[in-house]
């Protein structure tokens, strides 16, 4: 994933309910960045985004690890 681009972290977001593709990110290392989140307006409704982030070492440190 990295080998492709010139960067330190990949960050995502994911609607809070989910919780598949939560689960899914976090196998491949990513973790929910606590510091930020986006609230949007749906329709009347609040919508909960959380932030994920994967570091490159590590992203790394998993792979080597298989």
């Amino acid at each position: 994933m990295f080998n492709n681009f010139d960067r330190s972290k990949i960050e995502l977001n994911v609607f809070d309910w989910n919780v598949a593709a939560i689960k899914s990110y976090e196998k491949v290392g990513f973790k929910i960045n606590p510091d930020k989140k986006l609230e949007q307006k749906i329709k009347g409704q609040t919508w909960t985004a959380f932030n994920m982030i994967l570091h490159n070492e590590d992203w790394k440190e998993i792979i080597f690890k298989k």
